[in-house]
């Protein structure tokens, strides 16, 4: 999703000027909305493909049950050859089965959020002008307004939950900016400490300034880029907790 930082300054500056516990990302997402630009060409979420378990996989998940049949020694001790031999062939073998754990949970992430997808888009909740994320997806579920899916018979749901959008201040963007004029020095040099590192106590202070906020308005959407809200999928129970 394409999208312009506007500052807005429509929150209670005078809190965050006494608040030492608002970080300086906190501040600028409380600042600041986001407008969308003319959406771009949507990258559409795929299916993963489908794919044969290897047969080194297949012969380390035979293993695993002789895994959990090993135990440490009795005494203390330095393990013997062949031990030792035993425990680099199970850690290998943990460490096959991990890969392959962790590449299937991804995808079943994947399948379940193109399911989302799918309904989302059959129900109309999602069109053409509907954000995404980078693997393609629908950004219909909200923070704290999750979407479920009900799985029958198990007292279970698949949800796909949302964290917030944060703005985070860009020392690139800031250098790019002082370098081709469009921020002056004055402002460069109001938000970086004396070794020209953005500073966020002083970037702070540059935003709630009274004198200072108008040029804080400016600068804002000139270095802060805006860190997208990460989609995710749990498995969760369908009973509300008592």
């Amino acid at each position: 999703m394409t999208t312009a930082l506007v500052p807005t300054f429509t929150a209670d500056v005078a809190v965050y000027a006494t608040d030492g516990t608002t970080s300086l990302a906190e501040m600028l997402t409380k600042l600041v909305t986001t407008t969308p630009a003319a959406p771009a060409k949507p990258t559409v979420s795929k299916m993963p493909a489908v794919t044969k378990v290897p047969d080194d996989l297949a012969q380390a998940l035979g293993q695993v049950p002789a895994v959990f049949k090993c135990v440490a020694p009795a005494t203390r001790r330095a393990l013997r050859a062949t031990e030792l031999k035993r425990l680099l062939e199970e850690k290998r073998t943990l460490d096959a089965v991990q890969t392959a754990v962790e590449r299937r949970r991804k995808e079943i992430s994947e399948i379940v959020s193109t399911h989302f997808d799918v309904v989302s888009e059959n129900t109309g909740t999602a069109t053409d002008l509907t954000p995404r994320d980078g693997k393609g997806h629908y950004r219909t579920a909200q923070p704290g307004d999750r979407e479920e899916q009900l799985i029958d018979g198990t007292g279970m749901m698949w949800t796909r939950e949302a964290t917030a959008d944060t703005n985070t201040p860009s020392q690139a963007l800031l250098e790019q900016g002082l370098a081709d004029g469009t921020i002056s020095r004055a402002d460069y040099l109001a938000v970086t400490a004396p070794s020209r590192v953005l500073d966020e106590d002083r970037f702070r202070r540059f935003l709630l300034g009274r004198r200072t906020r108008s040029r804080a308005a400016a600068l804002i959407p000139k270095i802060t880029t805006l860190v997208p809200g990460r989609l995710s999928i749990h498995l969760r129970s369908a009973t509300p907790a008592a």
